[in-house]
């Protein structure tokens, strides 16, 4: 996925130069992908039956999809917020 859609990169490596010349080496994993996964924690941790409409999450893939349809919902708030921001500031 690209930065536009996946919200760039939650823990990026740097090659430990300072200033203008550093280059990240590995991108790690996408903040999209974090925020599923912390989706996922809460899902499961929560020690409820979560539902969608009347139908309950009961399988692993229905937990996995949950946790990412959370996901696209806050990278969608992520860039709403930040378009706002970027138009505030040149307001």
């Amino acid at each position: 996925m690209s930065k536009e859609k996946d919200g760039g990169s939650a823990f990026p490596v740097f090659d430990g130069r300072v200033g203008a010349d550093y280059q990240c080496i590995d991108a790690g994993m996408s903040l999209h992908d974090w925020y599923a996964g912390q989706a996922l924690n809460g899902l499961l941790s929560s020690g409820s039956t979560w539902k969608i409409g009347t139908e309950p999450i009961n399988t692993q893939e229905r937990y996995a999809k949950t946790a990412f349809d959370f996901a696209d919902a806050m990278i969608a708030e992520k860039k709403r917020r930040e378009k706002k921001r970027r138009k505030e500031k040149a307001e």
